[in-house]
């Protein structure tokens, strides 16, 4: 569920994997991915949607922070934790 790498530059975890993902060499099929290539996304997506509402990049950051899920891991290995889009968008 988290992907590496670790380290004090690591704000949020998110699920990065075996996403299924369209993927380009077999066209008209998908494939499972791993890798920050597959979470940023769900990061960005969450952001995107909190922008969208009116927040601020710097308040977008904190609410995405602040309503992480914790996942009983060290902050090194996932920062504030889990991200959880409907916590964080008030669902």
């Amino acid at each position: 569920m988290i992907v590496k790498p670790t380290g004090p530059e690591i704000d949020l975890a998110a699920p990065g994997k075996n996403i299924r993902s369209t993927y380009p060499t077999y066209l008209g099929n998908y494939s499972k991915l791993s890798g920050t290539s597959m979470a940023t996304p769900h990061v960005s997506g969450a952001a995107a949607q909190l922008m969208a509402t009116g927040l601020s990049h710097e308040e977008t950051s904190q609410q995405l922070i602040d309503t992480a899920e914790d996942i009983g891991l060290a902050a090194t290995e996932s920062g504030a934790g889990l991200l959880d889009v409907a916590a964080a968008l008030n669902l």
